[in-house]
């Protein structure tokens, strides 16, 4: 039997730079809101077979609307988010295994120009690897600062990623990963990082087209730019 993936996109989040309590999966980019273009690009995947969408408590129904009026088949569910995301997400996880879904892609909302192309690679790795994530590689030269803006390290070569969703891992090792995190109480900037607790291995596989998150309103017409290209 196949292994059958699902994907799960994050609709919540509130980006400092538009201010006033916007959230900027709901604006609209082109001919509809930003979160649809991410769901669009799910629905077009082969590789997916049902959808989970996560949302703040009073976005649900500005989903499930907005999904009734744009299409998207294969959403099975729209979840409220819990107290943090970390808690949210392995909440959905652990339901998904009674669904027997063997693979599953994170994307965040925000970040409209995924493709389906992109999306099936990532779980072309996964189940190749255990976890696969989306990224560019960054040729500038990388260097840190602890404090202020005093250099304190210099990155060196070979390669250097900017990782970004969609990351796709498989299920169980996701769970183990993320338990691990909730348990350390372990701040993670993104799914991928709790792989570490568990020294399981992470594969970036390159982005081959533009892609961007919608954090500030400038970032509207960028990808609107990029969209019609």
């Amino acid at each position: 039997m196949m292994a059958s993936a699902w994907g799960l996109v994050i609709a919540s989040g509130k980006p400092e730079d538009f201010g006033n309590g916007v959230d900027p999966s709901f604006l609209n980019l082109g001919m509809k809101p930003v979160l649809m273009h991410s769901l669009s690009a799910f629905e077009k995947c082969p590789d997916i077979e049902r959808l989970v969408v996560l949302a703040s408590k009073d976005r649900v129904d500005s989903v499930r609307a907005m999904i009734q009026m744009f299409g998207c088949a294969k959403v099975k569910r729209i979840q409220p988010m819990g107290a943090t995301r970390l808690s949210s997400v392995l909440s959905v996880l652990q339901e998904l295994r009674a669904e027997k879904v063997s693979v599953i892609t994170l994307h965040d909302g925000i970040r409209p120009l995924v493709s389906a192309e992109e999306i099936s690679e990532t779980i072309k790795q996964a189940k190749k690897h255990g976890a696969a994530t989306m990224a560019d590689r960054i040729l500038d030269p990388v260097r840190a600062t602890e404090k202020g803006t005093k250099v304190t390290a210099q990155v060196e070569e070979p390669a250097v990623w900017s990782c970004h969703t969609p990351q796709s891992f498989k299920l169980d090792l996701l769970i183990k990963a993320l338990e691990a995190a909730q348990k350390k109480k372990v701040v993670l900037r993104d799914e991928a990082d709790a792989l570490s607790l568990v020294k399981a291995e992470l594969h970036v596989q390159q982005a081959t087209r533009p892609t961007m998150r919608i954090a500030a309103p400038r970032d509207l017409a960028l990808a609107d730019y990029f969209m019609r290209q």
